[in-house]
């Protein structure tokens, strides 16, 4: 899907796309356009969205990974290492920087070494 929207530009906020992207990639979507519309899957999507703000996600794509904010798509190298356990930043260094420490510091940090 984020290839999809990012490298090929579709409309992944056209239903009908974004069901032929997801059955080209072999996810079944049977009755998915009816399950969207349900009242329990919009309030979901609501409480979801609380969530994520309230951790600090401010863009597509946000991960996080052992309560660690990653943001952008130039970050999988990163969560690759910390995931990996190779970070090459230190949890100190991490908190050296504002309440809400974001991935992009990782490079500063690691640019300095």
């Amino acid at each position: 899907m984020m290839k999809a929207g990012w490298t090929e530009a579709e409309d992944l906020g056209d239903v009908a796309n974004l069901i032929s992207r997801l059955e080209e990639a072999g996810i079944a979507c049977e009755g998915f356009e009816q399950k969207i519309q349900l009242v329990e899957t919009k309030n979901m999507l609501i409480s979801e969205t609380g969530n994520a703000i309230a951790r600090g996600v401010f863009g597509v794509p946000t991960m996080i990974i052992e309560e660690q904010l990653f943001w952008g798509n130039d970050q999988y190298d990163h969560m690759q290492l910390l995931l990996e356990g190779n970070d090459p930043v230190s949890p100190e260094e991490l908190d050296s920087f504002t309440d809400r420490s974001r991935m992009i510091d990782r490079k500063a940090i690691t640019n300095k070494n």
